[in-house]
């Protein structure tokens, strides 16, 4: 069966979302950062963040599925190493 590229991307979002819901206050806390680039109290500033936080989280699911003790704590996932 062939899948659609989007439909893959939407899988991977969705089997990420548990660990970035796990990890996302945490990083905001922690990364408490004055973008100097970006005024405070704007819509860009908001985009930015919301954007990077995203990021750093979905990477960091990305590092914890390949981590087998830690993979299906922190991911949900069972542990597939690097076959595909």
């Amino acid at each position: 069966k062939e899948t659609i590229r989007g439909e893959k991307i939407i899988n991977s979002i969705s089997s990420a979302s548990f660990t970035i819901y796990l990890t996302h206050n945490i990083l905001i806390h922690f990364m408490n950062i004055n973008y100097i680039l970006v005024p405070d109290g704007t819509i860009l500033r908001v985009l930015v963040r919301t954007f990077v936080v995203f990021a750093i989280c979905y990477l960091l699911y990305i590092v914890l599925s390949f981590i087998k003790p830690l993979c299906f704590v922190t991911t949900g996932n069972k542990y597939k190493g690097l076959k595909k």
